[in-house]
């Protein structure tokens, strides 16, 4: 079985980071993409694991956000920090993962995860906005697993 990482070109993983990259700059918070193959279990409680792991907890303002894709079990989660959820309604996070099924089906990963991610960041940028102490908290790479 080829690994998660395999499953996009060079050039998409590039062009995943860019958007990541982008997102951020408009913004305090921090975007953060995970990409298995499968997922057993439940994907939610995956997606809370690797937050935690990945310290995505631990931003100041607590406006970490992270995309948990397996692609091979057809399985998505969000996880919004609390500062985040004070602020962004659940119907947005729903809207968001209509938006990677809607692509998924069509097999469009690469596509529904960039609008996904350039969405969240116009969405955090009307709620955390970039401030001259802004400072990159996590590291701006995507996370692969099984």
């Amino acid at each position: 079985m080829p690994s998660s990482k395999s499953l996009f070109t060079e050039a998409q993983q590039k062009a995943l980071l860019d958007a990541i990259a982008a997102a951020e700059q408009k913004t305090s918070g921090e975007v953060t993409l995970h990409i298995d193959n499968f997922c057993w279990g439940d994907p939610y409680k995956r997606a809370l694991l690797l937050f935690r792991k990945l310290n995505l907890h631990e931003t100041k303002q607590r406006n970490g956000v992270l995309l948990y894709v397996a692609i091979r079990s057809h399985k998505l989660a969000l996880v919004a920090d609390e500062g985040i959820y004070k602020k962004v309604s659940a119907d947005y996070w729903d809207g968001i993962l209509d938006l990677l099924k809607t692509h998924f089906k069509k097999q469009e990963y690469h596509a529904g995860l960039c609008q996904a991610i350039h969405s969240i960041g116009e969405q955090l940028r009307g709620q955390f906005p970039v401030s001259a102490e802004n400072k990159n908290e996590t590291p701006d790479t995507i996370s692969f697993g099984s």
